[in-house]
């Protein structure tokens, strides 16, 4: 096979994350990299993180979409995405056997990957209730990324699915960090990232750990437990030493971009964490004098 690597730029790359970038073209790849319109990028950013509770919905979109523009682009029907993270981290129970994923979007879809909400509604609301975002002041072509091309178009060209990697080869990613070093010169942070005990994963984007962490404010589950569960199940961990591991790091706020993350939305750091609590359930956080806890820890 002869692949097209097509990247969705982050919102701010970090320093390893352009040398890995760097040395997977000079490892032998031709890839395509989109980078959106910056002052565009950063208003959905700030409204994604305001009405969904995450900044790097923005990413998303432009992650899941721009391959399918690409691929119709150039006359591409077979599109391979990574691995399945409704399998391999927590998700949809339905898509454990299915190689693929159907472009066609109907309601299961649109709550799965979208959040409940169109690129065009999130925008439409952006548009009436935010005074940093007006549509207008984009073209078309500033916002194609985030939207799936036309289903015509795609019918047209046999191009209604992709496939995940994961399902053809098993995803297992201590090793697949190993096969990267290997064959494509990549390299780990020199320190592990916050929020988790891991070196390797998830090191392009500055902006990252806000996601993560932002899951865990909703949902319970943070990085740390992300890897530990994954590792425990391929055999690299023990259930106790995953627990361990958690007990360190499971919830711990990214600081390190904190300044940068905040002048990115233009943001303050008071508004920041009022966003943040308005997304803490009742069910998983309780407040005392100290400040908020975690009802339900792992132990």
């Amino acid at each position: 096979m002869n692949p097209l690597l097509v990247t969705w730029s982050p919102l701010s790359y970090t320093e390893i994350g352009l040398r890995n970038f760097q040395a997977l073209s000079d490892s032998g790849f031709v890839c395509i990299r989109l980078t959106p319109n910056g002052r565009a990028h950063r208003a959905l950013a700030r409204l994604s993180f305001e009405e969904l509770g995450d900044a790097f919905h923005v990413f998303v979109l432009g992650q899941l979409y721009s391959p399918i523009h690409i691929a119709l682009k150039f006359g591409i029907r077979l599109i391979f995405y990574g691995e399945n993270g409704e399998v391999e981290y927590a998700g949809d129970p339905a898509m454990v056997d299915k190689p693929h994923l159907d472009l066609v979007q109907n309601a299961s879809w649109l709550k799965g990957y979208l959040k409940g909400v169109t690129f065009d509604e999130l925008l439409a609301f952006g548009d009436v209730n935010k005074d940093y975002i007006d549509s207008r002041d984009f073209a078309a072509g500033d916002l194609r990324f985030y939207q799936p091309p036309a289903r015509q178009e795609m019918e047209e060209k046999k191009i209604t699915r992709v496939y995940y990697f994961n399902y053809f080869q098993k995803w297992t990613p201590q090793e697949n960090y190993y096969y990267c070093v290997e064959n494509t010169g990549f390299k780990p942070n020199p320190e592990r990232s916050e929020g988790t005990y891991s070196k390797y994963a998830s090191l392009d984007d500055k902006m990252d750990g806000f996601h993560y962490f932002m899951r865990y404010i909703k949902f319970g589950l943070g990085r740390c437990m992300e890897d530990a569960a994954h590792e425990i199940r391929d055999g690299h961990l023990t259930r106790d030493e995953g627990i361990a591991l958690m007990s360190r790091y499971e919830g711990e706020f990214p600081e390190k971009y904190f300044k940068e993350f905040l002048e990115y939305l233009d943001i303050s750091e008071s508004h920041f964490w009022e966003v943040v609590d308005s997304w803490r359930s009742p069910h998983l956080w309780g407040k005392d004098s100290q400040g908020w806890k975690f009802k339900h820890p792992i132990t």
